[in-house]
């Protein structure tokens, strides 16, 4: 019995590990995901008895929606964001060499990466990003701006991004935001049809009907506003979490002196006027000079992590 319980636990703990770990990389992502799923209950409280009903209806709606974006959630976002596979001689002479390569050197250390494919997007500005389960996008700005190097440190980064989690997170609350998006469309919907059936009776109530209604209705936006500063300040919280963890993901995979050069060169084409601190708050990225201190400290102090591991 306890040979097959070790057995059990042996197989378990991989999983058990990973599922830690994304929790932690994530955890404002999950946070924010989890008031959603308490706030949809709420919205749908008075349809039910109690809340334990709602909460358990509001669960499985998320789960379902989930579900299917996970399959098609990659295909919406290509589609949405105009990204595209590699398609002419010019591109697969000059980034599949590029990327094959580095996924290989970081399929070495991380045996359990998965299956991620490169795509390109067809916009001049300097950028690349991590989509769904398994892509990969840059621009053509990022591709005629970096160096052969500096590209593969920035692949590394957003692959970290996808072995990380952080795109499975976001689309948990792309659908918990969207969720919420709907139900206040509704219940402002349902506010217009209340103001215009309050009308015809103005005159005999002297207006204290309308008087409550917009109160009401000036409530729920109010409360609906301060729940997106909030989201938004939680998310990009965790937003500035990931991208130091995908640097150092690009590091770990040996490419640290790579994404620390094309941080570089991002910095100089990417000064601006001083953000103000609201700004900065709900900014999706940490300060670039920031990015670079952490790399070169890990770089001048520390060995790869999972070169060590080996």
């Amino acid at each position: 019995m306890k040979e097959k319980l070790l057995k059990l636990w042996q197989e378990c703990k991989p999983h058990i590990t990973r599922l830690l770990e994304f929790l932690d990389l994530n955890k404002l992502y999950m946070l924010w995901f989890i008031v959603n799923v308490f706030l949809s209950a709420f919205i749908l409280l008075p349809f039910f008895k109690d809340f334990g009903s709602a909460f358990a209806i509001s669960i499985a709606f998320y789960m379902i929606t989930i579900y299917v974006a996970y399959f098609a959630g990659d295909e919406i976002i290509k589609l949405l964001e105009n990204i595209r596979p590699i398609e002419t001689k010019k591109e697969i002479e000059q980034l599949i060499p590029i990327f094959e390569d580095l996924y290989a050197d970081i399929k070495e250390v991380i045996p359990d990466l998965p299956k991620i494919e490169l795509h390109i997007i067809d916009q001049m500005t300097v950028n690349a990003c991590a989509v769904g389960n398994n892509t990969v996008a840059v621009t053509y700005g990022a591709i005629n701006t970096f160096s052969e190097d500096e590209l593969r440190g920035v692949i590394a980064h957003e692959i970290g991004h996808i072995y990380n989690g952080n795109t499975k997170a976001v689309i948990w609350n792309t659908v918990g935001s969207g969720v919420i998006t709907i139900y206040v469309f509704l219940v402002r919907y349902l506010f217009k049809i209340l103001f215009n059936m309050s009308e015809p009776i103005q005159g005999q109530t002297s207006g204290i009907l309308f008087f409550i209604l917009n109160l009401f209705y000036r409530i729920f936006n109010f409360t609906v506003k301060c729940l997106l500063f909030l989201g938004n300040l939680i998310l990009s919280g965790n937003s500035r979490m990931a991208e130091y963890e995908a640097d150092k993901f690009a590091f770990d995979v040996g490419y640290g002196e790579e994404i620390t050069g094309s941080l570089y060169t991002l910095q100089k084409i990417s000064l601006s006027p001083e953000a103000t601190l609201v700004e900065r708050m709900q900014a999706s990225h940490p300060r670039i000079s920031k990015r670079i201190a952490e790399m070169e400290s890990l770089i001048d102090n520390k060995e790869p992590y999972f070169a060590v591991e080996q």
